[in-house]
């Protein structure tokens, strides 16, 4: 699993995962099981890390004085839900 301490810092071990993703190919048609366990756990740390970095980005949008409705833009939603998600 990716260690996602600072949304700040680049991932190589992720970035190689994702290279490796691309070469191999990730469109489930494999025929070894384990390439798709690999495949999936690492969209699963790419999931994690991006909900994290975002979360994180929102935050400093947010303690910058910008309103709902320019986050929920830039995440191409509405200000509800953007406030819903991550109004905590």
């Amino acid at each position: 699993m990716t260690n996602i301490q600072n949304p700040a810092l680049v991932n190589l071990d992720l970035i190689e995962k994702m290279a490796h993703l691309r070469l191999t190919g990730y469109n489930g048609e494999s025929p070894d099981p384990e390439h798709h366990t690999y495949t999936l756990k690492t969209l699963d740390d790419i999931e994690r890390q991006a909900n994290y970095a975002r979360a994180a980005v929102v935050r400093n949008m947010r303690a910058q004085g910008l309103t709902w409705f320019d986050i929920g833009e830039a995440l191409g939603t509405t200000r509800q839900a953007a406030q819903q998600r991550y109004g905590k």
